[in-house]
């Protein structure tokens, strides 16, 4: 009797408690297909133009811009604006470095362990701290921070600080040695040597950096020689492969193509003038050469060259020093959702994409987010612009068949996809061809609301190629055809094989053909759009709204722009029986860019992996009696993701059993709070105590 009463009482306060409750046991999700409401949040852009960094800056901290599209250079500015509120740092990389150059076909530098012995002794964190105030970065790839394709940081050893100790460690066991009563090491030969390295007079950086040289070769009892001279005598040098031991110079990149490495660095190229400098040969190096300039497969080449990478900078041929930045800034009190792109920094086209109001200003949708530029707009032809800045702000208005992801990715974007195919692959395809073949998305369209079709791509191609000069036509010489088969499939034929030819295609701004038709290929320079006399026909996230030259420009969201969302079904939430295991969960997931996925249950991580845009399903196995949350998250390559939910209520298997009803009816019990939890114990405890 006791227990029916206790089981009695039990049923009585547990109707109540689902009498107090707010929450149903099992929350019903609506079925059907969900979509991710994406970029543009905002409502506009405004491009405020103040030619002044200084009132730049004071733009920003007095709240009259929301970020700086400037690259800044003054260390007191950095650090008014980094100790400001509501302020944050944007830093760009230099696509260039400061570096030293080593003759590797002159003995002893000729031996790979003292070269190795220098980069480890020479302290570039250092000079970054005390030469440039912090504003440098150490490095050591050739190839710049600023470009996608640069590894550093993602090897398990680097030159940065400098480590006295194992580079003595490298000396000593390599042979050098310091004969009784001398100073200085002699080479593994007997003979002694020293090292020599040229600066430039004019530049006080220059002469920091050989003394920091001289200080590191000191500490490895190497003999050195400081030799300042005039900068063009150290690159006649250089050109013409006369003799040197070090020098130091400086040097920049224009575009972010890697294919030099192939030539700068080639063992037949180790006595040939202007290349080679460092008269490096290397056998290992040479035979990754082949596929990084012309395999079309992308595996292949990063592979080859991130081989050729690793190569460079265990081998010293050269030892990168730093990496100098510059700075901008942005607020953080009012928009949230800032991208920090590897090319552009915070003031990029991803932030533009991202960005939105924070809900305590109203947000996430709206807003005019207000940029500050340094100079006004050259020209709306973004052919024939020579200003960087100009260069951002055009971007907004044009798309191209894939984007760069934030992290220097190629991901789909006009394409949805996209095949390669040479005569390997398809007979159909003549030898030496390689041939590409994309598939549009179906939803993009123009600002004059007419369609973006696969003949505007085709078009876009021929135009680019036939416009001579156009430097929108580097790396179409080897275009032989470019024609559509549907409104949505455009085929592209090139006649080589190389992965660079396919890369050049991808990030070109597509043109509206029923416009530049009229336009012709030969006026690509003449072409000069006055856009508050007359629209312009355009793609991208924004279009024109008000322009006052030397003064703002505005933009507008461009309401016809193509939805990038992920569409995400929703399948029926689940009841099953306990021990009934193996029913599924299936989602159904879309994305013109699929990246990956994660499952929760009851926020645990329970699996995650590459989605390639199918659907996904997973089973349920060794569930207790309970309730559980299980919830997909699917992620494009943009970073952008969607979830759902599915509730699964696991009952008991037959009869009555109370342990069950209590675990099902557990996260009821829970979710009442405190309140009711006081109920129970006031209505039990007097039974409980007899």
């Amino acid at each position: 009797m006791k227990s029916k009463n206790s089981l009695g009482t039990f049923l009585l306060v547990l109707t109540v408690l689902l009498l107090l409750s707010d929450v149903a046991p099992f929350p019903m999700i609506a079925q059907g297909e969900t979509t991710l409401e994406q970029g543009p949040y905002l409502d506009r852009i405004r491009y405020d133009i103040i030619p002044n960094t200084a009132n730049l800056v004071q733009a920003i901290q007095d709240d009259d811009i929301d970020i700086l599209q400037a690259k800044l250079d003054d260390s007191s500015q950095l650090h008014a604006l980094d100790t400001a509120a509501n302020i944050e740092i944007a830093k760009y990389d230099r696509n260039g470095y400061g570096h030293m150059i080593l003759n590797t076909a002159k003995y002893p530098l000729s031996i790979t362990t003292l070269r190795r012995a220098i980069a480890f002794a020479y302290d570039k964190q250092a000079i970054c701290t005390d030469l440039f105030e912090g504003m440098a970065t150490p490095q050591d790839s050739p190839i710049p921070l600023a470009n996608p394709y640069c590894i550093d940081g993602d090897l398990s050893c680097n030159y940065y600080a400098s480590d006295i100790d194992y580079a003595n460690q490298l000396l000593d066991n390599a042979g050098f040695s310091i004969p009784g009563g001398e100073t200085y090491r002699h080479a593994p030969n007997g003979d002694p040597f020293n090292i020599s390295i040229d600066v430039a007079a004019s530049s006080s950086i220059s002469i920091e950096i050989g003394a920091a040289f001289e200080s590191a070769m000191q500490a490895l009892h190497v003999d050195v020689v400081v030799h300042p001279m005039e900068g063009y005598e150290i690159l006649i040098k250089l050109y013409n492969h006369q003799d040197y031991d070090v020098a130091f110079i400086g040097k920049d990149f224009g575009d972010f193509d890697v294919t030099w490495m192939a030539y700068e660095f080639w063992s037949d190229n180790a006595d040939v003038n202007f290349i080679n400098y460092a008269n490096f040969a290397n056998a290992t190096f040479d035979t990754h050469r082949d596929n990084l300039l012309n395999s079309p497969y992308y595996d292949e080449v990063m592979d080859a060259l991130n081989q050729m990478q690793e190569i460079l900078i265990y081998e010293c041929p050269i030892i990168v020093c730093y990496n100098n930045f510059k700075f901008g800034a942005y607020r953080t009190d009012k928009f949230e959702g800032f991208v920090d792109d590897i090319v552009d920094s915070i003031p990029c086209w991803w932030t533009n994409y991202q960005t939105r109001l924070m809900s305590s200003q109203g947000g996430p949708f709206g807003g005019t987010f207000k940029i500050g530029i340094p100079e006004s707009i050259d020209t709306f032809n973004f052919m024939v612009t020579s200003s960087e800045h100009t260069a951002l702000v055009l971007s907004n208005m044009y798309d191209s068949l894939m984007r760069r992801s934030p992290a220097g990715e190629l991901i789909p974007w006009l394409a949805e996809s996209f095949t390669t195919e040479t005569n390997d692959d398809n007979p159909g395809v003549p030898v030496g061809r390689t041939r590409f073949t994309f598939e549009l998305v179906d939803n993009a369209k123009w600002t004059d609301n007419t369609s973006i079709t696969a003949e505007d791509v085709a078009f876009t191609f021929n135009f680019y190629k036939d416009g001579s000069g156009n430097p929108y036509g580097e790396g179409l010489d080897d275009l032989l055809t470019a024609y559509s088969t549907t409104s949505t499939t455009v085929v592209i034929e090139f006649g080589s094989l190389s992965y660079w030819e396919m890369n050049s295609i991808f990030l070109k701004p597509i043109l509206p053909e029923h416009v530049f038709s009229e336009i012709g290929a030969s006026g690509w320079n003449s072409w000069d759009p006055d856009p508050m006399a007359e629209p312009m026909v355009t793609s991208g996230l924004f279009v024109i709204s008000i322009y006052v030259p030397d003064h703002f420009l505005e933009l507008s969201s461009n309401p016809s722009y193509f939805n990038m969302a992920i569409l995400l079904s929703s399948p029926a939430d689940i009841t099953f029986t306990y021990l009934d295991y193996g029913h599924p969960i299936s989602w159904q997931a879309e994305s013109s860019s699929p990246d990956s996925y994660e499952l929760y249950r009851n926020s645990t991580l329970l699996s995650s992996g590459d989605w390639d845009g199918s659907d996904l399903t997973f089973y349920l196995h060794s569930l207790e009696i309970g309730v559980y949350n299980y919830t997909l998250v699917v992620y494009d390559g943009a970073g952008n993701s969607a979830s759902d939910t599915v509730w699964v209520n696991v009952e008991s298997n037959g009869g009555f059993d109370i342990t069950a009803f209590i675990l099902q009816n557990l996260v009821v019990i829970i979710i009442t709070g405190s309140a009711a939890v006081i109920l129970v114990v006031s209505v039990l405890y007097p039974k409980f105590r007899r």
